[in-house]
């Protein structure tokens, strides 16, 4: 491996500017090197965001191949050719006013004169800054947790000494605040900067011969997703190759059984693969990894792309249960004896609306199932049973969405938006059986839980962090706003909708809805939140390539205007 250069980061220096890259000769250097491995310049060009698309240009022959099928040569030597510094950029950034002293933002033990990045990237306030977003606001769109003890602090701890992680780090947290910034040009710039190096660090661990750092690459993994999860329009043969390969990743080396093998089951056992024994903290933080990473391929196998992870989770239930329960105590093995007692009692109070939002992610992963395949007769009676019993098995949970207490305790926020995703589920569910677009009427518990999403959302943006609860809340107001026949309700849902690209598709579908009185069927609302599916001909949908048999070729999908 190239050496390391450990990156000071001066907390104090920048912290009303936020200075990128320009990127023009770093993207250049880039395309080189892979036109020199046999590669178009796009293939791993997960994060292109010049102004205009080329989506007319044919794709290279290699842009099928998978997507990390790179040899290392034998001394593990890398060679992303020169990233070279340039002028900055001075770009207003609202979220910096809410900022204290970076000094205070820190977990214990990490230090902000710690962080590695690739020796041919020289720091800039982007990355430092970076940091402060992923440390103050990054987390809270997704988890509840103070900051400071979450998982995603762990993370950064953990993965503060490796390039690969920082990388992947910094262009996960820079997309998502160019994202909110309308997808700002030199935002994502260096954002794409920092994803390339990154990957090409990934495929080199991957491929290693070296004892594999496994939650090092699932940190890697998680990360990547969370990158390309925001991009302005999805690559989507890179999605399916990259939930592809993590799903062979885990598999090659066991990772799901590795993290629930116990230290007796290790010893005594003949086999190779279970020789390996993990300590109990890094058992939980590999569960705790495998967990979210699921999330995450089920987001992405709900908009077409991937959920191979999420499949093969799926399909050995018990173990999967399992993994979650090994990766609820995470925090406290993490952080050891500075975790406070009050944490503690956090998370055991949070523990069943965890349980709930893993139990609804494995139901959105059966109903992904069934619609892969021939959907027959019973299983959406099926489905629903398990919905039902949930439900039943829940209504505690539930009964929390309907208090209007204020201030909302953590456990409340949870319930709202975790209750909500049930919700959108079994909207999403009602939509994929009924594929062919007849127009059936809602049936009342899809009606109810048209009403119970806007209501909870109602409540829980008038408080405080509404930004945040907005950000939770997209899917589910999505979902519901493409289903309901209520004006009003669509008005409202649309000024919520604050992720570009679902905007996008929200406007979209609704006018194919309201030009052919039929519901868009969910393989077309899928390529329609992939960026495609824009034309409409003589009343009917346009026949469009499939996303997921591999006809629309790597490289060809890359990002620009709609």
């Amino acid at each position: 491996m190239p050496a390391e250069r450990i990156l000071a980061a001066n907390g104090t220096t920048g912290i009303e500017e936020f200075i990128t890259y320009s990127g023009t000769n770093t993207a250049a250097a880039l395309d080189d090197w892979y036109q020199e491995l046999g590669f178009s310049s796009d293939f791993l060009d997960i994060g292109n965001f010049t102004a205009q698309a080329n989506l007319d240009e044919s794709p290279s022959e290699s842009s099928s191949g998978p997507l990390f099928p790179l040899q290392v040569d034998a001394n593990g030597e890398s060679s992303l050719g020169a990233y070279e510094e340039h002028r900055a950029t001075v770009l207003s950034a609202p979220w910096l006013a809410t900022l204290t002293s970076p000094l205070n933002i820190f977990s214990p033990g990490l230090s902000t004169q710690n962080i590695v990045l690739s020796p041919s990237f020289a720091q800039t306030a982007a990355e430092t800054q970076a940091l402060h977003y992923y440390k103050t606001h990054f987390p809270t769109i997704m988890v509840t947790k103070n900051v400071r003890w979450s998982t995603h602090m762990v993370m950064l701890r953990h993965g503060s000494q490796t390039p690969m992680v920082m990388h992947l780090l910094i262009a996960a947290s820079l997309m998502n605040l160019g994202a909110s910034q309308h997808y700002d040009a030199d935002i994502c710039s260096a954002a794409r900067g920092h994803s390339r190096a990154g990957v090409y660090l990934l495929i080199e661990a991957m491929n290693s011969s070296a004892e594999p750092d496994y939650l090092n690459v699932l940190t890697a993994f998680f990360f990547l997703y969370k990158y390309m999860a925001e991009q302005k329009n999805t690559n989507a043969d890179a999605m399916i190759q990259f939930s592809h390969a993590v799903c062979e990743y885990v598999k090659r080396y066991n990772l799901d059984t590795l993290c629930t093998k116990s230290l007796l089951s290790c010893i005594s056992s003949t086999e190779v693969t279970a020789r390996v024994c993990l300590p109990r903290d890094k058992q939980e933080c590999l569960a705790r990894l495998i967990v979210w990473i699921f999330y995450e391929d089920v987001a992405a196998s709900i908009r077409g792309l991937g959920g191979l992870l999420a499949s093969h989770l799926c399909a050995e239930p018990e173990q999967t249960n399992e993994i979650y329960q090994c990766s609820t105590t995470n925090l406290e093995s993490a952080w050891g004896p500075d975790y406070p007692e009050s944490e503690i009692v956090d998370d055991i109070e949070n523990g069943p609306i965890l349980k709930f939002l893993y139990e609804v992610m494995m139901l959105y992963t059966e109903v992904n199932e069934v619609c892969r395949s021939s959907i027959l007769v019973g299983d959406s009676d099926t489905i629903e049973a398990k919905l039902m019993k949930l439900e039943e098995r829940s209504r505690f949970l539930f009964r929390l969405t309907t208090i209007t207490t204020q201030p909302r305790s953590r456990l409340m926020i949870n319930a709202d938006y975790m209750v909500s995703n049930f919700y959108a589920l079994r909207i999403y569910k009602f939509r994929c059986f009924h594929c062919n677009g007849v127009s059936a009427i809602t049936p009342p518990e899809v009606q109810s839980s048209l009403t119970a999403i806007l209501q909870i959302a109602q409540r829980s943006f008038s408080v405080k962090q509404q930004s945040q609860m907005i950000e939770r809340f997209q899917w589910p107001l999505f979902i519901a706003g493409i289903e309901t026949s209520d004006g009003i309700h669509k008005e409202w849902i649309r000024t919520k909708l604050k992720k570009m690209r679902l905007s996008r598709a929200f406007k979209r579908i609704l006018e194919i809805q309201d030009k052919t009185g039929r519901r868009v069927s969910i393989p077309l609302v899928r390529q329609i939140m992939c960026g495609e599916g824009t034309a409409l001909t003589g009343g009917e949908h346009q026949p469009l390539p499939s996303m997921v048999d591999g006809s629309v070729c790597f490289g060809q999908l890359v990002e620009g205007e709609a």
